[in-house]
């Protein structure tokens, strides 16, 4: 795992990198998860509100953005519902 590293490039089997001013590169890889900050997207639900019919909004579109964990949960939670 690396932190606070700024992604310059994926290749095939490496990703190179920069951070504190420099670049590096980490070789043999397979698998890159990129995490980076969030931020609520409500677009959609407010562009619903005037609909004629139920709108459940959950996860990063509802409220603020969330971790993983609550947007799963609030979906699990609005599916029972439905």
């Amino acid at each position: 795992m690396l932190t606070s590293a700024a992604v310059q490039e994926v290749k095939e089997h490496g990703v190179v990198y920069k951070k504190d001013e420099s670049c590096a590169e980490i070789t043999d890889v397979d698998t890159v998860v990129i995490a980076i900050g969030v931020r609520a997207n409500t677009v959609l639900e407010e562009s619903l509100t005037d609909c004629d019919f139920t709108v459940v909004s959950v996860g990063d579109c509802h409220e603020r953005a969330k971790n993983g964990y609550r947007g799963i949960q609030e979906g699990y939670e609005a599916g029972i519902r439905i």
